[in-house]
């Protein structure tokens, strides 16, 4: 249950939707218990998969509520190497509910169109590498 955080509404042209503040910090022991895990098991399995070492992790959580969306960008921050997400989706969602990932085909860094679109799904975890031409957004809701 998180819908105890207070969350801000992010606002531009490129994104509509209301995310939390780093919970890497929260004293939440839901949070914490998730952020273990991460930490423990996941991180290791990621960092085995894809070959980079990993030994950190930033969290936050985003509502997308009907109308929102977050338009095609990539997640190259400070040094990002790996973005996931964790669905916390109801199990009856459906595909004309929105909110699906779609990862763009690119050239010369510039992305063109959608290759892929992922579907939320409850409970599931999908991690992507962050480079200069891991474009994607998330549709709107």
């Amino acid at each position: 249950e998180l819908s105890h955080l207070k969350l801000t509404r992010k606002k531009s042209d490129l994104l509509n939707f209301r995310q939390s503040f780093d919970l890497s910090q929260s004293n939440d022991s839901l949070i914490g218990s998730f952020l273990s895990s991460l930490k423990k098991q996941i991180l290791h399995f990621i960092s085995e998969s894809t070959g980079f070492g990993l030994d950190s992790v930033s969290l936050s959580f985003a509502n997308y509520s009907f109308g929102d969306y977050l338009l095609c960008h990539d997640d190259r921050l400070e040094n990002r190497k790996i973005a996931f997400i964790f669905y916390l989706v109801p199990e009856d969602w459906k595909e004309e509910d929105g909110g699906t990932l779609d990862l763009f085909r690119s050239e010369e860094f510039t992305p063109l169109e959608i290759a892929k679109s992922i579907r939320p799904l409850r409970n599931s975890l999908i991690f992507f590498e962050v480079n200069q031409v891991s474009f994607h957004q998330v549709s709107e809701a």
